[in-house]
């Protein structure tokens, strides 16, 4: 198992490509260290600058997450990104089931 953390580097890279800096809190690209602007696309950092009323919910069993977050393998940089569709997702060893359904976790897989 691989264990490192791709999925920061991912965000970073599509926020960059897609000059997203204009699409979030401009209080938070303001407060952000040079470079770090795609930060103000995650949740944990946008928040302070949120302020409009929200009910934050917890989204660690999104279907999604669970398969491409938590369960993806790193895709090979040498395979054309056309022939890995939404990365590696439900491709980590041991967690095909998990990854592809959540009802089928183990109590160790959902609190790892």
């Amino acid at each position: 198992m691989n264990k490192e953390h791709i999925y920061g580097d991912q965000i970073r890279t599509i926020f960059n490509l897609a000059n997203a800096t204009s699409g979030v809190q401009q209080a938070c690209v303001a407060d952000a260290v040079e470079g770090e602007e795609w930060r103000c696309n995650m949740a944990a950092d946008a928040y302070k600058y949120i302020t409009n009323p929200i009910f934050p919910f917890d989204a660690s069993i999104d279907s999604w997450q669970s398969g491409c977050v938590m369960t993806a393998s790193e895709v090979d940089q040498s395979v054309p990104a056309a022939e890995v569709p939404n990365g590696n997702c439900h491709t980590e060893e041991g967690w095909e089931n998990c990854g592809g359904d959540i009802t089928k976790c183990s109590v160790n897989e959902m609190y790892r």
